[in-house]
């Protein structure tokens, strides 16, 4: 039994009087493999918000028993997952909303014509990105169709988005290097926004906020889609420079991704 009193919390039990282990032995049990077999620089923990007080004297039981780990684990804590119009989500359990479940919802709302794989891809995306979009700490609110949209901040427009930039620069019949560093109005606008790609990440992961690396990235998208629409790239006396900037776009973009573990597609 661990008193939690003495800390500010309460007391747990954590074996029980038969000599079983509990949930919060288990617990421990996997903080110290963990950090015997990988040695972590910080252990993050995301669960829902009705752990938080059990969280607290699970880690305040591992710092004792292991001080090494005191100050490198942060435990964040999330809402539900509802639906946009605030129910909850229904699932095959009754009470718990499974993975499967989700992915059933967004798959009812996408296209036929695609093929498996890009189907899967573009679910994937989906709902990762309708998560990772959301500020943590509040519930998810879970709209099937939208998170498939490719007119709005989802995940498979940002794959397209991708999409759509490779293959500006696969219809380019060269890819020059250029030295020309004037740059006009909408493509000054490009640059400047594809600078703060380094800050976003930085923000991002000091706060443990990936909405901010989404949001940066749906905001480059957009900026991208006017900067393309008012400037001709491919036929221009300034291809050079425009099609360098569609590169640098398009390795933001899939570096973006990548970090939200988003996959990049090849084709849409």
């Amino acid at each position: 039994m661990y008193r939690g009193e003495k800390v500010g919390l309460h007391t747990r039990v954590f074996v029980t009087q038969t000599g079983l282990p509990t949930y919060e032995t288990k617990d421990l049990g996997v903080i110290s493999l963990e950090y015997k077999q990988y040695g972590f620089d910080h252990r993050i923990l995301i669960t829902g918000r009705d752990q938080t007080e059990y969280m607290r004297v699970v880690y305040a039981a591992a710092g004792e028993m292991i001080p090494a780990v005191q100050s490198v684990m942060t435990h964040i804590t999330n809402g539900l997952i509802k639906f946009a119009d605030g129910s909850k989500m229904s699932s095959r359990l009754g009470n718990v909303t499974s993975a499967t479940d989700v992915l059933d919802a967004v798959n009812e709302h996408m296209s036929e014509k695609d093929d498996q794989q890009i189907r899967n891809g573009l679910a994937l995306g989906a709902v990762k990105y309708a998560f990772l979009k959301q500020r943590l700490g509040g519930d998810v609110a879970f709209d099937p169709e939208t998170s498939v949209s490719l007119q709005g901040n989802s995940g498979p427009y940002l794959q397209y988005a991708l999409v759509r930039a490779r293959s500006i620069l696969e219809k380019a019949s060269t890819l020059n290097e250029t030295s020309d560093i004037t740059l006009q109005e909408g493509e000054r606008a490009l640059v400047q926004k594809m600078t703060g790609f380094s800050d976003a990440v930085q923000q991002s992961t000091l706060e443990y906020a990936p909405h901010i690396l989404c949001t940066y990235l749906y905001e480059l998208a957009g900026v991208f889609n006017g900067f393309y629409e008012h400037n001709r790239v491919i036929g221009d006396e300034r291809s050079d420079v425009r099609l360098e900037l569609v590169k640098r776009y398009a390795e933001i973009l899939d570096k973006g991704l990548e970090l939200l573990g988003i996959e990049r597609l090849a084709k849409m």
